[in-house]
């Protein structure tokens, strides 16, 4: 009997971190550590690298990939079930919220795998900073949290949006308007569905005083907004720079 061809889940994986690498700005420490870099600055200078190459050259967007993609796969180090755990969490979450999942709901989306299997897969991600867990006696890992690191890495990918040019279109919309910092009033004016606007929130968080912003406990926004200083519009417009100085046409509020 003859088998089809299957597609490579990892081939597929691989495809998915590389893309979301190429336009990572700046690259997160997550990234580097899917990698063998040994901190995101010596990533960075590896991906300005082959945008210098691939600037000026008339080559598709694919293609350009590919060479990407040749020049970093065998510094790859990450597991398919990883990678197909990493995928599954930013696709199925309802709210891009830190929010834990008890891993029963992971035994039933990977019927086919181990259960000692998904549990190193879920350790893997703890490792890589996208994703913390909690054990209980008789359970190695009975809840699983993604972090942000893995919304503002995989969803580019997995699900269309790119939070780090929505935070930037964010930080200068709270920059020109303080009520803008309020991020319900945000909310509303955006409308925004919470999957894309809490990751993008979240992305704002560290370079904002803990002391100026609001951690009120609810279930809705990462945070209920901030109270901006001088320090922290600077921070924001040097963010702002930095987005659109890699990609100037990311960023527009749509």
């Amino acid at each position: 009997m003859i088998e089809p061809p299957k597609s490579s889940k990892l081939k597929s994986g691989i495809r998915v971190v590389v893309e979301a690498l190429a336009q990572a700005t700046p690259v997160t420490a997550s990234l580097a550590h899917l990698f063998r870099f040994s901190n995101p600055s010596e990533m960075e200078r590896a991906v300005a690298s082959w945008r210098d190459q691939v600037s000026d050259a008339l080559n598709t967007h694919d293609a350009s990939l590919r060479r990407l993609e040749e020049k970093i796969e065998p510094r790859l180090r990450v597991s398919e079930n990883a990678l197909e755990l990493m995928l599954w969490l930013a696709e199925t979450s309802e709210d891009g919220m830190s929010t834990p999942l008890n891993f029963d709901a992971l035994l039933s989306a990977f019927p086919e795998t181990g259960k000692e299997t998904l549990e190193e897969a879920c350790h893997e991600l703890q490792h890589l900073n996208f994703a913390s867990l909690s054990a209980t006696f008789g359970h190695p890992v009975r809840l699983i949290r993604p972090t942000y690191d893995l919304f503002w890495v995989f969803d580019p990918i997995s699900i269309g949006t790119n939070p780090t040019a929505d935070a930037a279109a964010i930080a200068q919309l709270m920059i020109d308007d303080n009520n803008m910092a309020s991020i319900p009033v945000l909310h509303e004016k955006l409308g925004w569905p919470k999957r894309r606007l809490n990751p993008a929130v979240a992305r704002l968080m560290p370079f904002v005083s803990d002391k100026r912003t609001r951690t009120v406990i609810q279930n809705d926004y990462p945070t209920m907004g901030f109270v901006l200083a001088a320090e922290d519009r600077f921070k924001l417009k040097r963010f702002i720079e930095n987005v659109t100085a890699t990609k100037p046409h990311l960023g527009a509020v749509d």
